[in-house]
């Protein structure tokens, strides 16, 4: 059932998805997920797609011509990978630094961007306006304030710490432990360049995954302390 599911998810993503960076990121999981599981055919899956990853990138000629006009030194090559992300993480840094304590609350960051964008003289024209940031890390700074941002990033950290202990946790199934990790770390990455928190359909498939992950470690721990 596992199996079908990450090949279902993995259709999906690769035929819906309109991010160049989300199939990257689902693949990253999925080699996370079997790295870390205790199934020896995991283990398989794992050698043999590293093993035709690596024929692929060898053989391909498309790939191969991409790595050869490579120029990380152009600073077009960072704004393009970043498709305007810069413009918005400038703004973001210009609105916090106005409203560091309380930030601008929440549903008000497009009327500040638009205001900052009216006064700054140094930022070219045409830089649309956005209503959030594009980072799930960032969004809660400049929204509701460093204090607000700061303990959601500890939020953040303590279900990564959470999950990790439940994958390594001997009396539980590992199942639903890896799931969890693969759909964090989805969430996490991708939440660098984008704020995943307002797609209608991750919050039922992050949190709720979450939320099976940690009602199994409550009825471990009544079964321990009985």
């Amino acid at each position: 059932m596992s199996g079908f599911l990450a090949l279902w998810s993995g259709i999906s993503v690769f035929k819906y998805s309109t991010s160049d960076v989300l199939p990257a990121l689902y693949i990253f999981s999925c080699f996370l997920v079997c790295f870390l599981s205790r199934s020896e055919i995991s283990k398989y899956i794992l050698s043999l797609g590293s093993l035709c990853a690596a024929f692929y990138v060898v053989f391909s000629k498309g790939i191969l011509a991409k790595m050869g006009s490579a120029n990380f030194i152009k600073v077009a090559f960072w704004r393009r990978l970043l498709n305007h992300r810069e413009e918005i993480w400038t703004i973001v840094m210009r609105v916090f630094s106005e409203h560091p304590l309380w930030g601008v609350g929440s549903g008000n960051f497009g009327k500040a961007y638009g205001a900052i964008l009216e006064k700054a003289q140094d930022l070219p024209h045409g830089i649309k306006v956005y209503d959030h940031s594009h980072s799930v890390w960032l969004q809660h700074f400049v929204s509701h304030g460093v204090f607000a941002g700061m303990f959601f990033c500890i939020f953040l950290f303590h279900v990564i710490s959470f999950v990790m202990f439940m994958c390594f946790r001997k009396d539980t199934s590992l199942g639903i432990s890896l799931a969890a990790l693969g759909v964090l770390t989805l969430f996490l990455l991708y939440g660098i360049v984008e704020y995943v928190g307002l797609f209608e359909e991750t919050i039922p498939f992050v949190w709720g995954t979450l939320g099976i992950l940690l009602g199994r470690g409550m009825l471990l721990e009544e079964e321990v302390n009985a």
